[in-house]
């Protein structure tokens, strides 16, 4: 249960913590704008491999054709979607670039309210199978199931 907890804290921090990212202004899978879109492959819910084996416990992800949310619990999400707006109807600033293939999905959220403040997120996951990913980002590469 303690894992379960430190793994629920990790992905909140992961959601709103600042992260480099790299220069891709020269890749033409790259789009700038305040949408999200995620390949086909990735869309549904996705939940951390441990877990599935200890505890009916939802953890992990869940993607819509417009949505990116971090299952926290069993009962609650964060989605990207919503903060975006949020952050859009106070007139602060919102960029999101995705970088997306058969294999792979990347996303970079940025805002702020200025620029000195603003909070730049990514998420990179990597498909090894029809139904399992990696969180590549996450320090231990957690594997993530698809329900």
């Amino acid at each position: 249960m303690k894992n379960l907890f430190k793994t629920a804290i990790l992905l909140v921090i992961f959601t709103f913590s600042s992260c480099s990212k790299d220069d891709d202004n020269n890749n033409p899978n790259t789009q700038n704008k305040s949408s999200i879109n995620p390949p086909s492959w990735i869309i549904g819910d996705w939940n951390q491999e441990f877990l599935e084996e200890v505890s009916d416990v939802k953890n992990g992800f869940r993607f819509t054709k417009n949505d990116f949310c971090v299952i926290v619990s069993s009962t609650s999400m964060i989605c990207q979607r919503g903060i975006i707006q949020s952050m859009k109807d106070g007139k602060g600033y919102v960029n999101v670039e995705e970088e997306k293939n058969n294999t792979e999905y990347k996303i970079t959220i940025t805002m702020g309210s200025s620029a000195p403040g603003h909070s730049i997120t990514t998420y990179h996951f990597e498909k090894v199978a029809p139904n399992k990913m990696i969180w590549k980002n996450h320090h231990t590469k957690a594997v993530y199931v698809k329900e």
